[in-house]
């Protein structure tokens, strides 16, 4: 690792990496490139004083069940502890790393150990000190199998129970189960649940307010109605926050948080559908935030249960898919074709992935030849998915464009947290196909955890393949740029040829708010940094 930042360095200088991919990899592994003169993220500088006071309103949709990090399974439990709790960094809007609990962070030796400073002077909001104490037992606790945190699905495979150490006053190492080079990103917001908590923290407390170190301190919580903080008048981010309190107003539905924006109920939404959220979108009276993002829809099929077993089964459903047409139709344009693998072009190493792999297209006769080459004369199967965004109108897209196939497709619509469930009743973990929204995450191998490796905890389609995870782990443990390309092309074939999941579209992200809105960071869209935010009258 000692001659990390001379690689990414030479990388830069020959043209294979650009400035953003150069920052974003050097803020991953810890390294500072001011000796080579080049400079931090270019942020956006504040064109007035912020002004201090006042009260923000958010939107967020139902929490499942009581907010809680651990166990968090969706935006709603979410957006409600981020207010409160922290990481030990941060994704900034161009997805480089910023520090926040921790100070810095470096590979001491290689990959597979990795050793995080931790600020010093931070309270809780008790007004006890911080201490690495709390930051290993906020790590086994998530990684202990008896708790049941939903952050197996970013650890599996990584990191262990156990294998947190603290190693002084200020200092924490971690011990990987493999070497991972982009570790940082699986402490940072982008793993919501390891959000840090206070060594004797009682499962299911947080509601009860007054938990963590952020900028707001949870004053009330309402279920199904909304939750109150008021500003951290002892935040050590210095002279933040600028707001006097948040109020996260819960809605069940999207055309209700329209309407109540329309209506001026609230001032941030921070996740706007593209399909229904049109006159938030068209009206000039809001504020309209928008990135490139790796936010999609897959639709899984379970390759262990017919008729999917037959990876030309799967293909053909994939080779039924107007892509050009779908993303205009659900985004009015304000979306990227994808080809059924996870490396979106806002990722690093996926240049080779997004050029080298053929586009798949609409082909009804490819489709109806595999179908005949498997043995099947028609498909009749029931897509599951959860009232969320986009979701149900691409389930109805998808239905259509199957049939001239001979695939019919019934389409069952379910609430989105009895969708998702919890604990032992997961509808969308064993339907036979189903329909999932997934975030946004900080690397295509972060994306990849949860869902694609064998046993993946979230591997809703229950695919195995020992190829892909051998060459999954070669490119975790990979440091070297060119050498991550072409492994990054390698399993984007086969996630294109077998296709277990299959993935239409990038999205654009759009988030939403008031002219009075100032400071709110455009990205990433599926969580909310409100330290800086202030509202002008």
């Amino acid at each position: 690792m000692k001659d990390y930042g001379l690689h990414l360095w030479d990388e830069f200088r020959s043209g294979r990496l650009n400035r953003r991919e150069l920052l974003r990899l050097a803020s991953v592994a810890g390294v500072s490139l001011a000796a080579f003169g080049v400079t931090g993220p270019r942020g956006a500088r504040a064109q007035t004083e912020p002004k201090r006071g006042g009260t923000l309103r958010l939107a967020a949709q139902y929490p499942g069940k009581d907010p809680e990090s651990v166990t968090a399974s969706n935006a709603g439990e979410v957006f409600t502890y981020q207010p409160s709790l922290e990481y030990l960094c941060y994704p900034r809007e161009d997805w480089t790393l910023d520090p926040r609990l921790a100070t810095s962070w470096k590979a001491d030796p290689d990959p597979k150990t990795w050793v995080f400073t931790i600020r010093q002077g931070v309270k809780w909001h008790n007004g006890s000190p911080l201490t690495t104490d709390d930051v290993v037992a906020t790590f086994e606790r998530l990684l202990d199998p008896k708790v049941g945190s939903s952050a197996g699905s970013v650890y599996k495979g990584v990191l262990s129970f156990g294998n947190v150490e603290k190693v002084s006053d200020s200092d924490v190492r971690f011990h990987l189960d493999k070497p991972f080079v982009d570790f940082p990103y699986l402490v940072s917001g982008f793993a919501y649940q390891s959000a840090i908590l206070p060594k004797d923290y009682e499962m299911g407390s947080f509601t009860k307010g007054g938990i963590g170190t952020g900028p707001f301190v949870l004053k009330e919580y309402v279920p199904h109605q909304h939750a109150d903080y008021v500003a951290n008048k002892d935040y050590w981010g210095k002279g933040m926050p600028y707001l006097d309190a948040l109020k996260v107003l819960y809605f069940a539905e999207e055309s209700a948080t329209v309407l109540a924006m329309q209506a001026g109920d609230i001032d941030i939404y921070p996740v706007v559908p593209l399909k229904g959220g049109e006159p938030i979108l068209n009206n000039p009276n809001f504020k309209i935030l928008r990135h490139p993002s790796a936010d999609y829809r897959s639709i899984h099929m379970r390759v262990d249960q017919a008729p999917f077993m037959d990876k030309r089964v799967r293909q053909a459903v994939a080779y039924c898919i107007n892509r050009e047409a779908l993303v205009k139709s659900l985004f009015n344009g304000a979306a990227t074709v994808a080809n059924d693998h996870s490396f979106a072009p806002v990722y690093v190493d996926t240049q080779l992935a997004n050029s080298e792999i053929p586009q798949r297209k609409q082909d009804y006769e490819k489709a109806k030849a595999l179908l005949k080459e498997a043995g099947v004369n028609g498909v009749d199967v029931t897509l599951t998915t959860g009232q969320y965004l986009e979701m149900p109108q691409y389930a109805v897209a998808l239905r259509e464009y199957c049939k001239p196939a001979g695939i019919n497709i019934n389409v069952n619509v379910m609430p989105i947290d009895q969708y998702y469930g919890s604990g032992d009743n997961q509808p969308w973990l064993v339907v036979p196909m189903g329909e999932t929204d997934w975030a946004a995450r900080g690397t295509v191998a972060q994306a990849i955890i949860p869902e694609f490796p064998t046993g993946a905890l979230w591997n809703s389609a229950h695919w195995s393949n020992p190829q892909f995870d051998k060459l999954f782990a070669d490119y975790n443990a990979e440091l070297d740029h060119q050498k991550r390309q072409k492994l990054a092309l390698e399993l984007a074939k086969i996630e294109n040829e077998e296709v277990p999941v299959i993935i239409s579209y990038w999205i654009e992200a759009q988030r939403a708010t008031t002219k009075a809105v100032n400071g709110f960071p455009t990205a990433p869209d599926n969580f909310i940094d409100l330290r800086a935010t202030w509202l002008s009258s």
